[in-house]
Order: C-alpha cells, then structure tokens, then sequence
C-alpha cells in the first residue's frame, strides 16, 4: 500500500507567449463576427507580438467585464488530475466536459506496472499521529490486502474493485472550453456558491493559480478582484 498526494498538471496549452498567442487569436477571430466594430480587435501595421497579445488581453477582459462569455467556446484547456475517486466523481459531474479516467475495471494493481501495490490518496483531514489518521492508514491496508485475496482466489480487477474505497489514488484528463473551466474555477476554487469538499479546494485552488499564469486574462476576475494581476508575460 502507498500513500499519495492530490496533483495536477495543465497539459495545453503550455507556458509561454506563443501558446498564449494562439489561444487569444482563436477567441478574436472568432470574436470578428460579432464585434468586429471594436477597434481592439483592429491591429495596427507593424504592431509586435507583445502589444498585440496585450490588446487582445484587453478586448478579453472587456467581454468578461459585460459577461459576453460565448466567445471563450473557442478555445480549450486540457488538465490532469490525480486525485481519490470521490473527488473524481464531483469533477465528472461537469458534463460539459470531455474526461477521460483511469478504469478500475482494467487496471489490476496487483501487477508490475502499478508496483504490485493499490496507491491511497492521503486525506489532509487526518492529520499523522492521530488516532483517525490510524484508522484511515488501517482501513486502507485491510482494502488492498481483500483486493489481492479475490484477485489470488480467481475474480477478475472490475468484480475485485468493489472492496477499494473512495480513497483509491485516481487519474483523470479533462479537455473543455475555457467557458466551461471559468465555470468549473468558479465553482470549485472560488466556491461561489458555498463551501467545496476540503480536498476538492486543496486540489482546485493552485490549479486556478496556474491557469492564471498562464491564461491571465481568461481567469483574473475569479477568485479575487485583482484586475492587474497577471498581464506581465510568464
């Protein structure tokens, strides 16, 4: 049995101005057919890729200020998350979203490949050296050592899977628009409307953060007010 921590990883676009670059173009250009009275989205001759990148940011921005969001379906974000199936199980709920998950059905963790062990996900309210820590280390080790006994006896990893619990160490890709993550942040790291599941925020919120270095004028109104934040370059 191993214990892990929750962790994420933006996988596209990656840092830097020129992914930046082409995903703010694909929201402008898109954004021609409705706003193309804007003189933000006009270039000027022999403008750099800096100030354009930064009108674009602009325009961006302004389109979130007057809640016109439709625009930001043009463009997508890819994110994997490792995390415990009970956390998996609210991300999923986003059905807009495309996710892909590491199957229980398929996976045998008695093999090789997965170290011949079932990997836990460590739940920050059990604090080490607690009783409920104990009981939480305990719990799991009693789920792993009944998997491998039904495993050994002759039941398959989809019939043997029914004795892990929600703790079992899950990985999963989302892809969805940036309209869809401004929602899903909005939701899960701002906790706009109420209070998330503590592993849920420990997980969500420095996802934000990232996302905001990244993309910084698709995500700097949530979370906070701070409207500066984020237009240096990254």
């Amino acid at each position: 049995m191993k214990l892990v921590g929750q962790s994420f990883e933006i996988l596209a676009p990656k840092r830097g101005l020129g992914q930046r670059y082409a995903v703010y173009s694909a929201i402008v250009e898109s954004a021609r057919v409705s706003y193309h009275g804007d003189k933000m989205i006009d270039i000027p001759n022999q403008s750099s890729p800096e100030a354009t990148l930064k009108r674009y940011g602009n325009f961006i921005r302004n389109r979130i200020r007057e809640g016109h969001e439709s625009v930001f379906e043009h463009a997508y974000m890819r994110i994997q998350f490792t995390t415990n199936r009970a956390v998996a199980n609210e991300l999923t709920r986003h059905r807009v979203m495309a996710w892909t998950q590491e199957s229980t059905r398929y996976c045998n963790y008695s093999l090789e490949g997965f170290g011949s062990e079932v990997q836990f996900v460590y739940s920050p309210y059990f604090s080490v050296g607690t009783a409920g820590f104990d009981s939480f280390v305990q719990a799991c080790e009693k789920a792993e050592k009944e998997y491998f006994a039904l495993l050994n006896i002759g039941y398959s990893a989809q019939q043997a899977r029914d004795v892990l619990p929600l703790a079992t160490k899950t990985t999963l890709v989302g892809t969805a628009n940036l309209r869809e993550w401004r929602h899903l942040f909005a939701l899960r790291a701002a906790e706009t409307t109420g209070p998330v599941h503590p592993m849920m925020k420990q997980l969500m919120v420095p996802c934000l953060a990232e996302a905001k270095k990244l993309l910084p004028d698709i995500f700097f109104d949530i979370g906070n007010n701070d409207e500066t934040t984020g237009s240096e370059d990254s």
